[in-house]
């Protein structure tokens, strides 16, 4: 009797053990993700209140606001679409109840920071699985699942792909990884409804249930069935959402599709009566080395997302959803689908996973193959944090300290129910009213009686050219009258009354003219008095430029700049090449005669790439492609002697 009574204890005590130390570690990294919570949290704040939110993030929120707002079928000024035809995300629709607990602040970004680190949580539980139910010493699985639980917490990519606005991507990475853990831990019940969750995060994400069906399939020989349905249902429902009309990831699979190909024949009926999903398929099987192609002009920034995680987890059961991914993202051609970004945050934590389960393994065959293979996805993962956390502060910062406290006087000043267009790079808190464009729109509906303009020519991200932003403002004061409400801080906020009729505001061509109120200066100030024809850049009688920030982007040839100048002291009118930090040309006066144009022939006959910080050794990345630029400025300098004034400035290429 005492000896069975020993045999139990003996038995029981290494299971306390065993939960005890499965506690402690559950404790460790629910504090150490919730420091990192915390930290997105602050980094999300800091970027709403610095207006680093685009166009991208004003399409959701546009969308979050108006069904908050009981518009149920919510049409996106934005995007001039229907949110539903986005990309069928229809989880926006309960997600807008947030709205009634917080009617204002950053409620989007920190609900994808809370999937962020959701994804992390139940990735983590999975390794703690896979590892414990390994036979392999108690030593060598804490090692393991401390290793995994450092480089979950220190991936630099997480915080990248949060600070890229708002996207559901994180949403579908966290469901899906939720999913994966429900079957795997035998809860086929919750699998099921989180991965219909799943189908209404977005109709890319649909597409992501076809490969959570084939890791469902090989995890266990009894939940193959479910593995076939949750594929089944994947595929159908992209098919069923793609036949309503989305445009959502058939023109991805559609940018090489076109024209569908077998042989040499053409097939032009196929091309208009398939689904994009179908042309590109079968543009996939007739001409593979498209994909092949595209996947190794991006092989650096390939290697960049797997480098913090462990490449060797691709190639596993649980990397199956991340290799869709890319092989979507190489489809879509470019190298910014393949740089860490929303588009890939279902990779890192479920490669992860796989990654731990060659190391388990390696451990199996010899010990020290093991630790010396987690020593190498260590020191990569060191490497890419590096690199990643050095690059990491510009991310979620768009807008200067004055800029944004001069944006928030321009919400303040704006009605609510005003009309308003705003620069591409600030616009995302500008969305919660039922008409808002882009400033980088060609044409503009006019829809109310009073419209806004907030121009940020200097800060955030702007697809337009700094020389077609100052065009279009010296546009909105000279033929449409419209006057300034506020401008500093490189903040200008104009206010316009259409009249009556007006239903359309199409802006002009280019011209070869930029007025020089409208750009930066160092030793000068926006002097706007009188006519608009009449406003001028006036130094403040101190030395340095007073005229900077006229941005031309030019090909190579022969130049002609022209400056209209009134100068009652000495001043340089100067060319530079800003990509090379090249002088081109010079032209001094003592003093101008009156109002004069002063001009100055250079030629450019190189260009230079731009700088691009892409890492250090190994570990480089290139998230945008540099490309070859003729950045040309130009500028007026004074001595501080005299007064200057200064009215346009104008390039003209020789014929």
């Amino acid at each position: 009797m005492e000896q069975h009574d020993a045999k139990v204890m003996t038995g029981v005590k290494p299971r306390v053990e065993a939960i005890r130390f499965r506690w402690s570690l559950r404790r460790v990294a629910l504090g150490l993700m919730g420091l990192q919570l915390l930290v997105l949290g602050i980094l999300s704040y800091r970027e709403y209140t610095h207006f680093g939110l685009t166009v991208d993030y004003g399409i959701f929120e546009q969308a979050f606001w108006m069904l908050a707002h009981g518009q149920l079928n919510p049409h996106l000024t934005v995007a001039g679409i229907p949110f539903w035809r986005n990309h069928f995300e229809l989880l926006m629709w309960p997600l807008a109840m947030l709205y009634w607990v917080w009617p204002n602040g950053p409620i989007l970004l920190f609900v994808q920071d809370c999937a962020a680190i959701g994804t992390e949580w139940f990735a983590f539980l999975i390794i703690v699985r896979l590892v414990k139910s390994s036979p392999t010493s108690e030593s060598w699985k804490r090692f393991l699942i401390g290793t995994a639980l450092i480089l979950l917490v220190m991936n630099p990519w997480t915080y990248w792909a949060e600070s890229f606005d708002f996207h559901f991507h994180a949403i579908e990475a966290c469901l899906i990884t939720v999913s994966l853990w429900a079957f795997y831990d035998g809860r086929r019940r919750w699998g099921y409804i989180l991965m219909i969750c799943t189908l209404l995060a977005s109709q890319v994400s649909t597409t992501y249930l076809v490969p959570a069906g084939a890791t469902i399939f090989f995890m266990d020989r009894k939940l193959r069935r479910d593995g076939l349905i949750v594929a089944l249902l994947g595929l159908g429902w992209f098919v069923f959402s793609e036949h309503l009309g989305v445009g959502g990831l058939g023109f991805v699979f559609g940018s090489h599709s076109a024209p569908v190909q077998a042989g040499s024949a053409q097939l032009p009926l196929l091309q208009e009566y398939l689904p994009k999903s179908v042309q590109g398929l079968l543009a996939l099987v007739t001409h593979p080395g498209h994909l092949l192609n595209s996947w190794w002009s991006n092989r650096g920034n390939v290697w960049a997302n797997l480098g913090t995680v462990g490449d060797v987890g691709l190639i596993s059961i649980w990397g199956l959803v991340p290799l869709l991914v890319f092989l979507e993202t190489a489809l879509a051609g470019s190298s910014v689908f393949t740089q860490p970004s929303p588009s890939t945050s279902a990779v890192w934590a479920l490669i992860l996973v796989g990654s731990i389960v060659w190391a388990s393994r390696a451990y199996i065959w010899h010990r020290w193959v093991g630790y010396m293979v987690v020593t190498l996805i260590a020191v990569n993962a060191i490497g890419w944090a590096f690199m990643g956390y050095q690059a990491l502060p510009t991310k979620y910062t768009m807008a200067s300290a004055k800029g944004s406290h001069t944006l928030e006087e321009a919400l303040r000043i704006i009605p609510p129910n005003a009309e308003v267009v705003a620069s591409q790079g600030i616009l995302g808190r500008f969305v919660d009213r039922n008409r808002v464009y882009p400033f980088l729109y060609s044409g503009i509906p006019i829809r109310g009686p009073e419209v806004y303009f907030v121009i940020s020519p200097y800060q955030g991200i702007n697809l337009l050219n700094n020389e077609n932003i100052a065009q279009r403002m010296a546009y909105l004061v000279n033929v449409l009258h419209a006057s300034v409400v506020t401008h500093k801080n490189q903040i200008w906020v104009f206010r316009w009354h259409p009249p009556k009729g007006v239903t359309h505001l199409t802006w002009p061509t280019r011209t070869s003219r930029i007025m020089a109120w409208t750009v930066e200066s160092q030793a000068g100030h926006a002097l706007l008095q009188g006519s608009p024809s009449q406003w001028r850049r006036q130094s403040l009688h101190k030395p340095g430029y007073v005229l900077t920030g006229d941005y031309w982007r030019l090909a190579r040839g022969s130049y002609t700049a022209a400056v209209s100048v009134r100068a009652t002291g000495p001043i340089h009118v100067e060319v530079w090449n800003d990509t090379g930090n090249l002088l081109l040309a010079r032209r001094t006066l003592p003093k101008t005669q009156g109002l004069q144009q002063v001009r100055v022939p250079f030629a450019l006959t190189r260009q230079f790439p731009r700088n691009i910080f892409a890492g250090v050794g190994p570990f480089r990345y290139q998230p945008v492609v540099p490309t070859l630029d003729n950045n040309i400025e130009v500028r007026v300098w004074t001595a501080g002697q005299g007064s200057v004034d200064v009215y346009w400035v104008s390039v003209h290429r020789h014929s």
